[in-house]
Parts: C-alpha cells; structure tokens; sequence
C-alpha cells in the first residue's frame, strides 16, 4: 500500500499530464467540422478536472508524511547529539521544506480553482451542446482558453512540486541516507 506521500506522487501525474495533453486535443477538434469531437474533448476537460481533486485531496497526508518524517529525524538527532555533541539536523532545512510546501500548496489552490471553473465551463457548454449546435465551436474555443491556463497552473503546481524532497518515501534508514548524503 502507498503512503500518504507515494499516493500523493502517483496521482497528482495524472491532471498535469491530462490538462498538457488535452490542450492540443481540444484546440485540434475546433478545426473539425465533426461536433462529436468536440463534444468528447468537452467531456476529456470535465474528467481532468475530476481528476484534479484527488491529487489535491492526497496533499494533506503527503505534508504529514514529510513532517512525520522530520519530527522522527529531529527526535532520533537529539538523542544522536547527547552522545556526539553536535548537532546534524539542519533547521533551516526543515524550514526551507515547509515554505517550498507552501508555496507548492498555494500553487495547488489556483491550480484546482482554475480547474474546477474549467470543468464547470466545459460541463455548461456540452450540455449546451446536446441541445443546439449552435455556437458550438465558439463556446468550445472558450473552453479551449480554459484548458490552456489550467495547463498553465498545473505546470507551476508541479513545478513548485518538484523543490520539495521526499526522503520518507525512500526505504532506507535515516542514517544511511545521511552516510549517503556525505558522500556527494
């Protein structure tokens, strides 16, 4: 079974690549004279933003695998400090560590705003869409614009991501990746 952080890891893959992927897609089906294109790219951008909520759910717990972590870390230091009298536990770090998963939660907030205004757009215009096609290539247009900054906010989310390290998840003891560590 994954932990809070691998789970974390797994899914949030799926809504950046998805909104990536589906950017060329959707603005592919605006040159189709085909409504049921449209009308699937419509249904991929509400399914990507479904999709976006339980990478955004799994936050939480991977913060607190990575704090979890770091209160075993600071707890198994101190008693490492009473022997050696040194201290090898970087506070800095750890603070380093919480503003980068600030920063990657603030960039999550905007990223699942965006794409659940999407979504929703993308859900008012194929149900528009089932009555009239009418317009249908303008108002998918608009969603297109939707899902283009929604790639836009998932590539900076998993940006901001990509600064926070993860060695709760690596199966090692703490002073192995620390030896490890001194080698580099």
């Amino acid at each position: 079974m994954f932990s809070g952080p691998g789970t974390h890891l797994l899914l949030n893959h799926l809504p950046v690549v998805g909104f990536v992927c589906l950017t060329p897609f959707i603005v592919f089906s605006l040159f189709l004279k085909a409504h049921r294109r449209k009308q699937l790219a419509l249904l991929a951008t509400i399914l990507m933003s479904i999709l976006t909520f339980p990478a955004f759910w799994t936050g939480d717990s991977a913060q607190e695998g990575l704090e979890n972590y770091s209160i075993i870390k600071e707890s198994q230091q101190e008693n490492f400090e009473s022997k050696e009298g040194e201290t090898r536990i970087e506070h800095a770090e750890l603070g380093m560590a919480q503003m980068q998963i600030d920063q990657h939660e603030k960039a999550a907030d905007y990223a699942l705003m965006a794409s659940l205004i999407t979504g929703c757009l993308a859900a008012i215009v194929f149900s528009f869409s089932l009555r009239s096609k009418a317009y249908l290539t303008a108002l998918t247009a608009i969603v297109a614009h939707a899902v283009f900054v929604t790639a836009g906010f998932m590539i900076w989310t998993a940006y901001e991501g990509t600064k926070i390290r993860h060695p709760e998840l690596i199966d090692r003891t703490i002073e192995e990746i620390e030896e490890e560590e001194r080698a580099y």
